[in-house]
Formats: C-alpha cells, structure tokens, sequence
C-alpha cells in the first residue's frame, strides 16, 4: 500500500509507537511526531503490552479508530517481543484503519544518537553511527549510518562477531546500542551516550512520523517481523 492510500498526516493525528525487541518494551503515544505520553514495561513485556496500551488510550480519551498511525520496531531483536509487537500493531493496524510504519530497530538507534549530536554543544564531528544489538551465540546484528547531513544506511545489516565488528568501526564512527552492554572495545572507541543505548518508543513515535511524511508506509496485511536469522531450533534443524 502506498501513501495514496491513506490521508496525509495531520498536526492533530494521534499516533502510537510499540518497541518491543528488547526486554523491557516501551510504548509512546503522540501528535505529529510529539510525544504526549510514554511508559516502559518493566517486567513481562508480553502480558502488559496491551493492558499498557489501553491505559495510554484512556488517559488521554483516545479510542481506537482515532489513531491514525502506528509505529513499530520490525527488527532485529528478540523473536518473541518481535512476534508480540508485530501482532498487537496488525491488530489496532486493523482496527483503526491506520498505516503502519515499520522502522529498523538499528537504524532507531542510529536516530537516538544522531539526535544526541544534534543536540550536544560544542558538536561532536563523527561522520558515522554504527548501531549494534546481541544477536546471541556471541554475535551481533550491526548497522552503519552516515549523519553528515542526514541519516542514511551505508550498508544492509550485518551478523558480526566481535572481532569483525571492532574491524569494522570507522576512524571516525560513533558506536551505540544494547550490544555494546557485553563487548570489551578498544578506549579509542567513540560511544554514544548510555543513555540513548536502548531503543525508545518516545524516538520512535519521532522517527515514524518523518517516515510517514515520507510516504515510507504499509498496510497491516503487509506487516511482517524482521529477524535476520534463524531460530537456534531452526538452525538445528536445517543443518
């Protein structure tokens, strides 16, 4: 489905924002790409993701057909959230009648820290983001961005071990997310700010609405997770 096929984004359009590859799930609820609201689910990410969303709902006297976007994090990231997320956006994708905006899970990290330069002061000068998440069996899915001026992919997304992804970092590259938790990088190494190594439903909610703008949209029929890889079960049974 292309942009034609629904109404251009309006300032007062509500829009709603899953992240749900890491182990604590956020949602955001907002207007043209503002967040109004948002909440993060501190334990069991799967049981609470739609009693969470029907409360961010009701605070602020939204129903369901009032939404008018739905942003998700398609992956990579963990397979359950992932299944768990993609399901729950289908669902009030359906119910509501609203396009999806599927996002990169890296390149929503990428977006974190790009948005961090954009705002420190004096600027820091890197040319490159690289964005890495666990990919477990001790590697990781990793994703490099330019951000001279704007945020572009530089490559497709990669599964890396340590050692190649350390080879891989550019002189002039800044690196962020969750991946980083478990690696022993070099002190030369750049890093994002800590903070901005989770992805975020509030950046989300931010980055879906320039994608929409965009045209850069689906239906819910065509919304699928991203996983990058097999299952370990699946692995094991196709070897």
């Amino acid at each position: 489905m292309t942009s034609s096929d629904f109404s251009q984004p309006a300032p007062d359009a509500w829009s709603l924002a899953l992240e749900t590859t890491s182990k604590q799930a956020s949602l955001a609820i907002g207007k043209a790409g503002r967040v109004v609201e948002q909440h993060r689910c501190e334990t069991d990410s799967a049981k609470n993701l739609v009693p969470t969303i029907q409360s961010l709902l009701k605070n602020h006297g939204v129903a369901v057909p009032e939404i008018r976007s739905i942003s998700i994090a398609e992956g990579p990231g963990s397979f359950t959230g992932l299944r768990v997320g993609v399901t729950v956006a289908k669902t009030l994708g359906y119910l509501a009648d609203c396009p999806i905006i599927p996002v990169n899970s890296l390149r929503l990290l990428a977006f974190q820290a790009f948005q961090e330069l954009a705002n420190a002061d004096p600027q820091p000068t890197p040319r490159q983001i690289s964005a890495v998440m666990d990919a477990q069996r001790k590697q990781l899915f990793v994703g490099h961005f330019s951000c001279d001026h704007q945020l572009q992919a530089l490559s497709e997304i990669q599964i890396q071990n340590n050692e190649s992804f350390q080879a891989s970092i550019a002189a002039d590259s800044l690196v962020t997310g969750p991946g980083l938790s478990k690696l022993s990088l070099d002190e030369a190494v750049k890093f994002g700010n800590k903070d901005a190594w989770q992805p975020d439903a509030g950046s989300l909610l931010e980055l879906g609405w320039q994608e929409w703008t965009q045209g850069n949209i689906i239906d819910h029929w065509h919304l699928r997770p991203k996983y990058y890889r097999q299952s370990a079960a699946e692995e094991k049974l196709s070897s």
